[in-house]
């Protein structure tokens, strides 16, 4: 999965907001102070200014109740110094045109901002020549497009990271229950399969029944540490160990069972997949069938190694294979590798993965 880029990053980006608003807000405040008003309507300027500033925080709301009012307080309390002490703001305008695009509807936002682009020009235009009209429209418009787009960068990017937190608990999920199911799928179709034999042999051989119960509560044990390995994440396997292992419990239930592995190192990847794959094999080979025969073969062939699993016993409904090698299919392919199950026949079920080895 692809990592987002953060270089942009959300406090950032409200960072920059902040303070390209507190920059507009002393331009205007300079500006206040050049022109030479009274300490009473220089006083009366700067409460304006800062009530509109104070309102900013307002407008990352989400709730549109708060937004509209605080918008329309915002507007008149823009253009009042206009009408009461023939003052304009330079800045400012662009702060309510910004927030105007931010707020209201699509069909509304872009003609409140044409006309707060327009009122802030008649304006300047009231009290000033063409030149100051045309700051005043030029940078209303520009200062309100810029302050609207970093709104837009924020939202996108609250949005990307909320998809890519919801695609990676979902990737957890999966790889919980993906290794849920196979971890205690093997071992529970082991101690199935001890307990039947440790049943048949309670009357008749009680050392060997005490004997088959040892070895379930070992694998009790090493089932209990395999889920604990879950919450760890990935855990190397070890093939050699699931090849004895499953020839052990073939064994146990009374199916005669030829195990070669004929290969040379694996990389821990390969090897890995390929000890879960025999691990739920050989579960389904308990599970699926009346097996009496079950033949386990790992070699090398032209860079890959390729792992084959032949049972015969095949029941009716039993010919395909269980769930848990659809999720070995998805480890193998990430690999670069193909997994087929089918049937051969009327009686027997073959497994086949062939993984690469200069892809890993």
């Amino acid at each position: 999965m692809m990592q987002p880029n953060h270089s942009f990053t959300l406090p950032g980006v409200a960072r920059t907001i902040s303070a390209v608003i507190c920059v507009l807000g002393l331009i205007d405040l300079s500006h206040l102070a050049l022109q030479g008003y009274g300490l009473l309507h220089s006083a009366l300027g700067a409460a304006d200014l800062a009530a509109i500033l104070v309102m900013q925080p307002l407008f990352s709301r989400r709730s549109a109740r708060l937004r509209l009012p605080a918008l329309a307080l915002q507007a008149a309390l823009v253009f009042l110094p206009a009408l009461l002490i023939g003052h304009v703001w330079v800045a400012a305008g662009g702060i309510l045109a910004g927030n105007g695009l931010r707020t209201l509807s699509d069909r509304t936002r872009w003609l409140a901002f044409g006309a707060t682009v327009l009122t802030a020009g008649a304006a300047q235009a009231w009290r000033g020549g063409l030149a100051t009209t045309a700051f005043a429209v030029v940078s209303t418009a520009t200062t309100g497009l810029v302050l609207h787009g970093f709104a837009r960068m924020t939202a996108a990017r609250a949005t990307g990271r909320g998809e890519h937190t919801r695609a990676a608990v979902a990737a957890e999920r999966l790889r919980v229950s993906r290794d849920l199911h196979d971890l205690l799928g093997y071992g529970l179709s082991a101690i199935q399969v001890k307990s039947e034999l440790a049943h048949k042999l309670v009357l008749k051989d009680p050392e060997g029944a005490q004997g088959e119960l040892a070895e379930i509560l070992a694998i009790v044990g090493c089932t209990l540490a395999d889920v604990r390995t879950i919450a760890r994440g990935y855990q190397p396997l070890s093939l050699a160990e699931a090849s004895d292992s499953a020839k052990a419990l073939l064994a146990a239930a009374e199916i005669e069972a030829v195990v070669r592995l004929d290969h040379g190192p694996l990389p821990e990847p390969v090897e890995t997949v390929l000890a879960a794959v025999l691990r739920e094999g050989i579960t389904n080979v308990l599970r699926h069938s009346k097996a009496g025969n079950c033949r386990v073969a790992v070699c090398d062939r032209a860079r890959h190694v390729e792992l084959d699993i032949w049972n015969d016993g095949v029941v009716e409904g039993g010919g395909r294979a269980g769930s848990g090698v659809g999720n070995m299919a998805g480890r193998v392919e990430h690999l670069g590798g193909r997994l087929r199950a089918a049937q051969l026949g009327a009686d027997w079920f073959h497994l086949h993965v062939s993984v690469p080895l200069d892809l890993v």
